[in-house]
């Protein structure tokens, strides 16, 4: 009897242990097809095993299948006429093609290394760019040209030790987990182009400069003699040659300014208030008839060693831009500051900003703004209807390019680019200063 009963309730605990792994098992199950995407765990009239049969089947057939994708990826971005890089978290070079292992000369590195970038490729501008992206978690463009030194070709076991610099272009995207990716163009064929380009114009308006004086007599004697209306004719021609005249001193003196800028420089201790004052006073004579403005809110304490020439043409020309731009009864701000100097800063810095209130930059005029000769499509309209001395006033193209070249043989930098605000433009200097 008692052995009955032990088998009974051995037999009864047995079962209920059967049931209970049982019941686990099923739990499993169901919480396996929970992992499952949505499409893969549908109810259907299928068992949970053969369910999660099915749904395994299809994930690794998915899985394969991304993978072929992912291979394919690579080989076409391995092959790729364009560089691309991609950098973990740890700042560390993941992932190159041959073409930026060409492109930043790259030779001690191989797939499956930990490299620091920097360790790599000794670029500050790149450095900067992914912690940028890291940073604001936004795309971003750095241009720069790239350069080695013949150490650091010797030093990567290159027995020629040939320093190499090449003009480069970075467009960076953030990616999962804090990497980042980045293209890189090779842009010294374009740059190779703009200087031979800027050197034949520069050498044309040197030589354009002995027959338009010879001209410009001519129209002079001519006009004394005339009456009119053929005086009127004179005075007209008179005011289109001074209109070339003055477009190839302009061209002039940027190729001075670009080629040896440190010479047409006369330096003195400037108070820029003064200056911002002179310029808006030189052009009230354009401004006052559209009843412009000007919102001046300067820095007293700021002190600038410069050329005071050349930075009042600079102001001159960023004023004349925003006058040209601005709408009948508007405003025009200029505010200069400084930035004064903290701990691993950069060195204290002037600020000047210069804001109107016009319709601003078009997204494919910011980066072109600063370039020789460039004007928007709807500035390279032909104004054959206006009078002389206004079509004058439209612009060779040159201004931003010469206060381009001022202001970096000052040392400084500017962008352009479309205030939040207002809409209009806003061109920023930023130049070393001290108190």
């Amino acid at each position: 009897m008692n052995a009955v009963l032990t088998f009974v309730l051995g037999f009864s605990l047995g079962l209920v242990i059967y049931g209970w792994e049982r019941y686990r098992f099923w739990q499993h199950l169901r919480q396996m097809l929970s992992f499952l995407p949505a499409e893969l765990n549908e109810t259907s009239s299928l068992s949970l095993v053969s369910r999660l049969r099915r749904g395994i089947k299809l994930t690794v057939a998915g899985y394969e299948e991304r993978s072929v994708q992912v291979e394919r990826l690579a080989q076409i971005l391995a092959a790729a006429p364009i560089g691309y890089l991609q950098v973990d978290a740890n700042d560390q070079l993941h992932w190159c093609n041959a073409y930026s292992r060409n492109l930043l000369k790259i030779d001690r590195w191989r797939p499956g290394q930990a490299r620091l970038l920097l360790e790599l490729v000794r670029s500050y501008e790149l450095d900067r760019l992914v912690a940028a992206t890291r940073a604001t978690g936004q795309p971003q463009l750095e241009r720069w040209v790239y350069q080695t030194t013949a150490w650091q070709a010797q030093s990567a076991g290159d027995a020629a030790s040939v320093p190499y610099a090449i003009a480069v272009r970075a467009r960076s995207l953030p990616l999962a987990e804090g990497e980042v990716g980045i293209f890189l163009d090779n842009l010294q064929q374009l740059t190779d182009l703009q200087q031979s380009r800027d050197r034949t114009f520069a050498d044309l308006a040197h030589e354009l400069r002995t027959p338009l004086t010879a001209i410009q007599l001519v129209a002079e004697a001519l006009q004394t003699r005339l009456t009119p209306p053929e005086r009127d004719w004179s005075t007209q021609m008179l005011a289109e040659i001074g209109r070339l005249m003055a477009l190839v001193q302009d061209y002039l003196d940027v190729t001075q300014l670009q080629d040896n800028p440190l010479s047409v420089l006369d330096r003195e201790i400037l108070q820029l208030d003064d200056l911002v004052h002179e310029a808006w006073q030189r052009l009230a004579p354009i401004a006052q008839p559209r009843r412009l403005k000007l919102d001046y809110a300067g820095h007293g304490s700021c002190q600038i060693y410069g050329d005071r020439r050349r930075l009042g043409q600079v102001l001159i020309n960023l004023l004349d831009n925003a006058i040209k731009h601005s709408p009948t009864d508007s405003t025009i701000q200029v505010k200069i500051d400084c930035v004064p100097p903290t701990e691993g800063d950069a060195p204290t810095q002037l600020i000047i900003d210069t804001i109107d209130m016009g319709a601003g930059f078009a997204a494919a005029d910011v980066e072109h703004v600063f370039e020789r000769l460039y004007r928007s499509d709807s500035s390279r309209q032909r104004d054959t209807d206006l009078p002389a001395t206004e079509r004058s006033r439209r612009g060779s193209g040159l201004g931003l390019a010469i206060a381009r070249e001022i202001v970096h043989a000052h040392g400084g930098t500017i962008i352009a680019c479309n205030h939040p605000e207002t809409g209009g433009a806003w061109l920023q200097i930023r130049l070393p200063c001290f108190y």
